[in-house]
Order: structure tokens, then sequence, then C-alpha cells
């Protein structure tokens, strides 16, 4: 199975021009948005507009980003959990962050 972005709202999906980077923009400020892996991804990107906020290298996951939770769950599957402040996540400087997601997975 590919990758899966759903939403708990309205959520748009598609692949930015000439690039690999798939694009997910929420059309409500306040939707969660899920993205599922397939377990066989080694290295994989989201991003805002303003650089990384969660990368996983050789299969393992590091968020950059605050606030956030990791859960393990007893299948060994990882989630990552942001929960923005004010619709900001708590980032390295970097400049301001978009209602904005990009994502590239090989």
């Amino acid at each position: 199975a590919g990758l899966k972005v759903s939403g708990d709202r309205s959520v748009q999906f598609g692949y930015a021009e000439e690039s690999r980077w798939g694009v997910v923009v929420p059309r409500f400020e306040s939707t969660e948005v899920t993205l599922e892996l397939p377990a066989e991804t080694t290295r994989f990107k989201l991003r805002t507009d303003d650089g990384v906020i969660l990368e996983v290298q050789g299969g393992r996951g590091r968020a950059y980003c605050e606030p956030v939770a990791e859960i393990r769950d007893r299948a060994g599957r990882d989630t990552w959990v942001f929960t923005p402040i004010d619709g900001r996540l708590e980032c390295p400087p970097r400049g301001p962050s978009e209602s904005r997601l990009a994502i590239g997975a090989e």
C-alpha cells in the first residue's frame, strides 16, 4: 500500500510542479491531517514552507518541532502527533510557518 492522506475536515493533496514533493493543504485552520506511510518507507520528510518538521531515515523517525507526542503501538508502529498552539509549531528559527505541508518519500 502507498502513502495515505486524510483529514477530519477537507484536505487537498497534489504534487508541486516540477518537484517530487507532495503538497497537503488543509482547507480549514483547525484541520487534523493524518499521513500513513508504507511500512517499508526508509526515507521521508514532512515540511512546512520554512523547513522539515519530521524526517524518517533508515526507517527511524525524528521530529524537529514541538509540541509533539511520539507514540509507539504494540505492533511497533510509530505515530507523531503535532499540536500547534495558536496555529503554530515551535521550531528552530527558520521564519514564519504557514498552513501548508509538503511531503516526500522514497
